[in-house]
């Protein structure tokens, strides 16, 4: 935490990798949603 004004200049790694990780995480939740339509829908018409 002492050396976090120095690294605002430049993308730090903790920052990075926290936008990646929120990427993934609405990634995969979107997956999950389109899943759970698709698994409704099928049980709805069969």
């Amino acid at each position: 935490m002492r050396n976090f004004h120095v690294q605002m200049g430049s993308r730090s790694r903790s920052e990075i990798a926290f936008e990646a990780f929120g990427k993934l995480l609405l990634w995969f939740l979107s997956m999950l949603v389109m899943t759970v339509i698709g698994v409704q829908t099928y049980m709805h018409f069969r």
